[in-house]
């Protein structure tokens, strides 16, 4: 498993643990999308802004 491998699937489960406040951190910063963005959307908008605000 490469190195990158090794930190993208640490990074996963962190993400998997911290889903609560995501939800949290999303809902403060854009109120209404929810629930709806997700089912429109995916997860994988919310993933790449906790992402941001991680770094």
């Amino acid at each position: 498993m490469a190195v990158i491998d090794k930190i993208n699937s640490g990074c996963t489960e962190l993400m998997n643990g911290e889903s609560e406040s995501q939800v949290s951190i999303w809902d403060a910063y854009f109120p209404g999308e929810g629930k709806q963005g997700e089912e429109k959307q995916g997860t994988g908008s919310k993933v790449a802004a906790s992402k941001s605000l991680l770094v």
